[in-house]
């Protein structure tokens, strides 16, 4: 069987309950709330996308830039759609699109028990920082990780 296109593009407003679905379905124990997706879209409109498989919204991610910084702010995919490169998709598009506008170092936060998630990250050239205790609101810590852009 062929595997599904995976198409990318920008978030509209018409997509967030379906973005909401996916967000409590990947982070049940502490989904971002509309109001935040809403803010983000007014602060970084062009790096919030949305990814398509087969015709189906199947993740999204949302990365802000700031001059030669930009910080990975969430990216998240529906479960049937998980390790058909849905993810890899939407970081390669935020890469080529950070490189154009000139972004320098590509930050992140992953909690130190999303192994497959430090994994995936690693293989796309991030590199652990530091750890920051007590980062998330339940108590977890996070790990800081960078990639530099060439």
């Amino acid at each position: 069987m062929k595997a599904a296109a995976i198409r990318i593009s920008r978030f509209h407003a018409g997509l967030m309950p379906r973005i909401l679905e996916i967000e409590t379905l990947s982070f049940p124990e502490d989904p971002y709330p509309e109001a935040l997706f809403r803010q983000y879209q007014a602060r970084c409109p062009e790096l919030f996308l949305v990814a398509r498989r087969g015709g189906e919204v199947a993740g999204y991610s949302i990365t802000c830039a700031h001059g030669s910084r930009a910080e990975l702010i969430s990216i998240a995919v529906a479960p049937p759609h998980r390790r058909a490169g849905v993810a890899q998709a939407l970081l390669d598009r935020t890469i080529r699109a950070l490189r154009r506008s000139g972004v320098r170092d590509f930050d992140l936060m992953v909690r130190v028990s999303s192994v497959p998630a430090i994994a995936f990250y690693a293989r796309n050239g991030f590199v652990k920082r530091r750890a920051v205790r007590r980062y998330y609101p339940d108590g977890e810590a996070g790990i800081h990780m960078r990639k530099t852009l060439e």
